[in-house]
């Protein structure tokens, strides 16, 4: 290994990626900052590995090392960011993404970003601020939809359900998105047009238990005693999915 450069340090660390083998990639990351530990590129590619393998923390702090040595890169600044969001540290967050709001808030990832990590922090109305701003710069850009029809549920907008709609378009398939449709429609009233999207919702994703679980609720809240019967039928279509029994 004697000779190698930080690139075909990264370039080796990439191969292992693209067949899935993070561990061997993240090692190869590791190798080669102790070679290069002021290479601002593999510190973020360290990052990004981390992230991909459920590990935020140490991404955060990877990411954190790649902008103390690009502070001009904001990059590094987003995606320290979004790490920090993913381990559920949002004001820690906020502080990352402080350090570069000039240059950032032209960007629609940043602003998106930004409404994720004030989401987090409990801070609804600053989210919409940002999430409206990223959809200014990028109207169909799908984490910003999500994040914004999310915010409008929760703080009760009575145009929720349209945000839902909106993000629906972009992402047709999603049932996450479907959800927040339905509880935005029990939220206005329409308890039956609320049934009527989880039915469907659980019919096509059967092993999607938040889905089992709120069609649970509002059956529940319908006066339905067998309100957790469509459990049964989910368990059979998906055998595979072991949680049906436990949340059933």
């Amino acid at each position: 290994m004697i000779g190698l450069s930080a690139e075909d340090w990264y370039q080796k660390a990439s191969a292992a990626s693209q067949t899935g083998d993070l561990v061997t990639a993240m090692g190869t990351i590791s190798q080669g900052l102790k070679a290069f530990p002021k290479s601002a590129f593999l510190w973020h590619a360290g990052g990004s590995l981390l992230l991909r393998q459920g590990r935020p923390n140490e991404a955060a702090e990877h990411f954190g090392k790649a902008f103390a040595l690009e502070p001009k890169q904001f990059d590094h600044a987003v995606d320290q960011a979004i790490a920090l969001s993913n381990a559920n540290r949002n004001e820690d967050a906020l502080k990352a993404l402080g350090k570069v709001e000039k240059r950032g808030c032209k960007f629609a990832q940043y602003c998106s970003t930004r409404g994720n990590a004030e989401r987090g922090a409990g801070h609804h109305g600053k989210a919409a601020l940002w999430y409206d701003r990223a959809l200014a710069i990028e109207p169909d850009r799908p984490k910003a939809l999500l994040g914004r029809a999310n915010v409008a549920l929760e703080r009760g907008e009575a145009r929720a359900a349209d945000w839902f709609d909106r993000a629906l378009r972009g992402d047709p398939g999603n049932p996450l998105i479907w959800l927040g449709k339905a509880q935005a429609l029990d939220v206005l009233g329409d308890h039956g047009g609320a049934r009527k999207i989880m039915h469907q919702v659980v019919e096509q994703a059967p092993g999607y238990t938040d889905g089992l679980r709120y069609l649970a609720q509002l059956r529940h809240a319908a006066g339905d005693d067998d309100f957790a019967s469509h459990f049964e039928a989910a368990a059979k279509k998906a055998p595979q999915a072991p949680k049906i029994p436990d949340v059933w």
